[in-house]
């Protein structure tokens, strides 16, 4: 199954309408046996120009959300209209993602080096090393060097 990426455009409104509208979409794509990755948002922004929703006002602050997915084609088409009948919803993006962009994206290399390292940790940042190395996300020299400084602390 190919990995979606929606970028979903909503007005700015009640926080239980975004939250029902996540639920529909979530639902909607585990019905048609797909997977959602991930649900974030990107924050609130004005807009450059004014957005009408179906009850008909005018929005310039706009929010924004990203829902990662695997699903079939037409699996992506069911999510797309779910979304669409949302009065939460001003306009929506879907775009095919590469995985080795995902997991750029989750691995972040800046972030991920400056996490505090602590004992109850360590065993998860060995094991998350490991699963990056065998799926070969190259986090640069300086992670590992940083990384092994801070552990030979600890131990």
């Amino acid at each position: 199954m190919p990995l979606y990426e929606m970028i979903v455009l909503c007005r700015i409104g009640e926080s239980q309408a975004i939250a029902n509208l996540i639920k529909s979409l979530v639902i909607a794509v585990y019905q048609e046996g797909g997977v959602i990755r991930k649900v974030s948002s990107l924050g609130d922004r004005i807009s450059d120009k004014s957005y009408r929703a179906k009850d008909g006002s005018s929005n310039t602050i706009i929010r924004y959300l990203s829902v990662h997915f695997d699903a079939n084609p037409q699996s992506k088409i069911v999510a797309e209209k779910v979304a669409r009948n949302s009065t939460e919803v001003v306009t929506l993006f879907t775009h095919k993602m590469k995985e080795s962009n995902y997991y750029k994206e989750i691995f972040n290399k800046d972030a991920w080096a400056e996490v505090s390292v602590e004992t109850e940790n360590l065993e998860y940042k060995d094991e998350m090393t490991n699963i990056l190395a065998n799926a070969k996300i190259d986090l640069g020299n300086e992670y590992f060097e940083k990384f092994d400084k801070v552990k030979n602390r600890l131990i």
